[in-house]
């Protein structure tokens, strides 16, 4: 695991809807790729990170580092015990996964949610329910924020791409 110095990588709304489901079909082949699944798993990386205009070395998702993988720090917020506090590097908090291109983030996010812990969210995007895909992420802990909080703000993001 090399140490990536933070870098953003600016990428647009289209070209995550796009990568999202050509990592969707690479890996769930025999899937049907529905508007509905894209549209959650896109909203959920709109969200994270601000649509792709606060993005760092194309983790989408904003993962923390995970075992044997390059990484990168930058500062970032948590919510403990109700309270939003912001951590700067280099503290543990601040390391995230780097990728080195849109499709490897892509295709690693989705990995990432299949991962036994979040595997539930994943199963409700595959079945189109946005709620349910936010409750079952909070459930499995990827997010700090209030349900309610991100729950709107996903379900806000799933309705604009899923008109588009």
């Amino acid at each position: 695991m090399t140490f990536i110095p933070a870098q953003k990588t600016l990428i647009t709304e289209l070209d995550i809807v796009r990568s999202i489901k050509s990592a969707y079909q690479l890996l769930f082949p025999n899937k049907f790729c529905s508007i509905d699944t894209i549209s959650i798993l896109a909203a959920q990386i709109f969200l994270e990170c601000g649509r792709g205009k606060m993005c760092y070395n194309y983790n989408l998702g904003n993962i923390k580092q995970t075992k044997d993988h390059d990484y990168t720090m930058y500062r970032c917020s948590e919510y403990i015990n109700g309270i939003l506090i912001y951590f700067d590097p280099p503290h543990p908090q601040t390391k995230f996964n780097a990728y080195p291109s849109l499709l490897d983030a892509s295709v690693e996010h989705l990995r990432f949610l299949s991962r036994p812990r979040y595997s539930l969210a994943l199963e409700q995007a595959h079945r189109g329910f946005n709620l349910e895909f936010c409750i079952e992420l909070k459930k499995a802990g990827y997010f700090t924020d209030y349900l309610a909080h991100y729950s709107k703000a996903m379900n806000s993001l799933f309705n604009e791409i899923r008109v588009k």
